[in-house]
């Protein structure tokens, strides 16, 4: 749990950096949240599909699964602007420890990239 919250986090100083704070920089680490963890949650499922012939992973429970991670990502990160722990848990990391966690996600962000590329190309030809 503590991971999604320090991706939360950094995807905010990531908005807050390209915006000007408040309600958009919360929005842009919503988004990103959402976006890199669909992405996980797509490429398990199209891993297990491709590698499991025998367990295919329905559309229907992707569906499902994917808008319950969006009222997760909501109840745990911006109801009742639960943000704020987030931000007084991870502001006082000294230097060194912020550029090993912003590395850390910026790895995990083009890791989840090529995945999910990867996992479609490989799909895309196996149905071909």
């Amino acid at each position: 749990m503590v991971i999604y919250k320090y991706l939360f986090y950094k995807f905010y100083l990531l908005g807050k950096f390209i915006s000007n704070g408040g309600a958009s920089a919360l929005g842009n680490a919503f988004g990103l949240t959402i976006l890199f963890l669909g992405l996980n949650i797509i490429s398990v499922s199209a891993g297990i599909n491709l590698f499991l012939k025998k367990i295919a992973v329905s559309d229907i429970l992707l569906y499902i699964v994917l808008s319950s991670m969006i009222v997760f990502v909501y109840y745990k990160s911006m109801y009742r602007d639960k943000f704020f722990i987030y931000n007084d848990l991870f502001s006082n990391q000294s230097k060194n420890k912020k550029l090993l966690g912003t590395l850390i996600v910026i790895a995990y962000c083009v890791l989840t990239i090529v995945l999910f590329v990867y996992l479609s190309q490989l799909q895309r030809t196996r149905l071909l």
